[in-house]
């Protein structure tokens, strides 16, 4: 499982709600509403992802800067 894997599942999960709001009648309205709410949830899941990325980005540069000064050092 992949760090991924949590944000596609759940993209999927809010289309499958789209697909059944429209099943079930509701009015252009309410599943305008529906995306709308998609689109943001998968934004704020961009975000964590790349906060996620970046925070593991920087936890390797640091790394490997106290390595080349331990390195240097010696």
């Amino acid at each position: 499982m992949t760090d991924y894997d949590v944000p596609t599942s759940i993209a999927q999960a809010l289309i499958e709600l789209e697909k059944s709001a429209y099943k079930a009648g509701l009015d252009n309205l309410s599943i305008i509403g529906l995306k709308s709410h998609r689109e943001h949830v998968l934004g704020v899941l961009e975000k964590e992802i790349s906060r996620a990325y970046d925070s593991g980005w920087n936890s390797a540069l640091e790394e490997l800067k106290h390595r080349n000064e331990a390195y240097e050092a010696y």
